[in-house]
């Protein structure tokens, strides 16, 4: 009887973390019928940090709108002599990376001919298809009747920094210690930075230009990985809530507390001194503007 009983016991334990084994990998699915003014979808590529979905429609590349309908919002068509493109990817710096048979293009969102097109030592096959990779890196699979070439590109070395600030939304409202953020810089050795020497020098808002001076806070730990810096601002300065070389204190001057709450879009501009020079680059994120509290 017992036996009975612990044979019972053990299957019941070993069918309880199966069934939640495999309810933990259930996926939930919606659907949308699409609408498309130009054709048939036949590629899809997706921009991995924000809702949007591209796709290629009769040979154009097509935005797509989420929601209950697969609606194409905007058309993007190739550039010069070409009339069809037959793949696509999301690549670097939020470009669309699409290819015809025998050309590479950019599409940002204007489509052009890069200005490097890939070399191949035979002109009588295709481009088939495109795929983005770490860094900006390109592959482009060619196709010449079965002999086939992994073609990998790597995007122009240019000075200026890749730059990702973390969380997204600021919230004034919030009294945390530091924004993150991530630095890279293509081409160049990334332990070149000095990390002391990072400073956000400017806020854009409605195309309109505020200096600041927010430097890294050099008592936070920073960390070199393969290609990239993590470093820290100062989010909030407990101490001095008005402090201009914070976030928070800078914010509070150049968007004081309305009636309402609301989310303000700004871009702003971080420096970075290297052993090759000094370099500067963009990074996009929003700023919540918290309610007016009532006196």
């Amino acid at each position: 009887m017992k036996k009975t009983i612990i044979t019972v016991f053990a299957f019941l334990v070993i069918f309880g973390f199966t069934i939640t084994g495999a309810m933990a990998q259930t996926w939930t699915w919606q659907y949308a019928p699409v609408t498309n003014p130009t054709g048939i979808i036949t590629e899809l590529t997706a921009n991995p940090t924000a809702d949007e979905l591209f796709a290629l429609s009769a040979g154009s590349i097509a935005l797509v709108e989420l929601g209950t309908t697969g609606t194409e919002t905007q058309i993007f068509d190739p550039p010069g002599a070409l009339t069809t493109l037959t793949d696509l990817t999301f690549g670097y710096q939020g470009a669309i990376y699409a290819i015809a048979d025998t050309a590479v293009v950019s599409c940002t969102p204007v489509c052009a001919l890069i200005d490097v097109q890939p070399f191949v030592p035979t002109t009588t096959g295709a481009f088939k298809h495109i795929a983005a990779g770490k860094n900006g890196k390109l592959f482009i699979l060619y196709d010449d009747s079965g002999t086939q070439y992994i073609l990998t590109g790597n995007p122009p070395i240019t000075e200026g920094l890749v730059v990702k600030l973390s969380p997204q939304s600021l919230n004034l409202g919030s009294k945390g210690n530091w924004v993150t953020g991530q630095i890279q810089l293509p081409g160049y050795p990334i332990e070149g930075i000095d990390p002391t020497s990072i400073v956000i020098t400017q806020f854009e808002i409605d195309q309109v230009v505020y200096p600041v001076n927010i430097p890294v806070d050099v008592t936070a730990p920073y960390d070199f990985g393969s290609d990239k810096l993590m470093v820290k601002f100062v989010r909030y300065n407990k101490s001095t809530p008005d402090d201009p070389e914070s976030l928070v204190g800078a914010f509070s001057t150049i968007l004081p507390s309305g009636p309402s709450k609301g989310k303000v879009d700004v871009t702003a501009t971080v420096q970075a001194t290297h052993t090759d020079g000094t370099f500067s680059g963009e990074a996009t994120f929003k700023v919540i503007v918290p309610k007016a509290k009532k006196k």
